[in-house]
């Protein structure tokens, strides 16, 4: 008489259906989408880009560093929600229990860049709201909306490399072009108001001009336009050398990994 019969159902696994870390991915993604940004740049594509994944880099980048700060905030289509400046502890366990959560599953998958990027987030965390007042972190929110269009942008770029759940392997090459489009747009940006070619972005989309964050930051933290050109076209330069830093470790890493030998 047979045994019983196993009606165990093992939960659902994805395979990566587009290759992780070959010699042509590493080699052609990050460079194929940088000239799609090159070529934005030269048909007069940043006015789009500046609606879209720009604006949208840029309400994040308010959010991300309030949550960071522990202040309530709501990222909406061209303006971020911020009701108080005062801090709050839910808030604040609630982006470190998102943290904890991120580090453990990049312990338990062995994803190494994970596991640092959290680290990274939790040092943010802990300089943001024990090592600075409300008002001094507030100054860093308004200002993490232009640095949002380029540090944002990156981060996503390394995450192209990145094995990531919700089928990932595809999505990532969408959000590769997006991205490095929004960040030579920054890039161009910034080196063109330093240079004087182009205008500081002044005003806001939504309300009076002088609520724009370059006013904000002028206005209540007294930081003139010069330094403040020169801040960004310095981050911008910045992340365009961690970008080309990756770039070479993982395309090395691609070459290493297809010269082993197949068991």
């Amino acid at each position: 008489m047979s045994g019983p019969v196993s009606h165990e159902v093992s939960a659902p696994h994805y395979e990566a259906t587009f290759e992780y870390d070959t010699p042509l991915v590493n080699g052609l993604a990050v460079p194929v989408a940088l000239l799609f940004g090159l070529l934005g740049q030269a048909i007069g594509f940043d006015i789009f880009v500046f609606v879209t994944t720009g604006m949208w880099m840029h309400e994040l980048g308010h959010a991300i560093v309030a949550w960071l700060s522990g202040f309530f905030a709501v990222a909406l289509p061209f303006v971020t929600l911020q009701p108080s400046e005062d801090r709050s502890i839910f808030v604040t366990l609630v982006v470190l229990s998102l943290i904890g959560a991120l580090a453990f599953y990049g312990h338990r998958k062995r994803r190494w860049a994970l596991l640092g990027f959290s680290g990274a987030l939790l040092v943010t965390q802990a300089l943001l709201t024990l090592g600075v007042n409300p008002a001094q972190a507030t100054k860093w929110v308004i200002f993490s909306g232009l640095g949002g269009e380029l540090v944002l942008p990156t981060a996503l770029v390394l995450a192209f490399y990145q094995r990531l759940p919700a089928r990932w392997d595809f999505w990532r090459y969408p959000v590769l072009g997006a991205s490095a489009v929004t960040l030579v747009r920054g890039l161009f940006l910034w080196i063109g108001v330093w240079r004087g070619t182009r205008v500081m972005p002044h005003g806001s989309m939504i309300g009076d001009d002088a609520s724009g964050d370059v006013e904000r930051l002028g206005r209540v933290y007294h930081w003139n336009e010069h330094d403040l050109a020169g801040t960004y076209v310095a981050i911008a330069w910045a992340c365009v050398m961690v970008v080309a830093t990756a770039y070479a470790f993982y395309l090395l890493r691609a070459f290493k990994t297809a010269s082993r030998p197949s068991a």
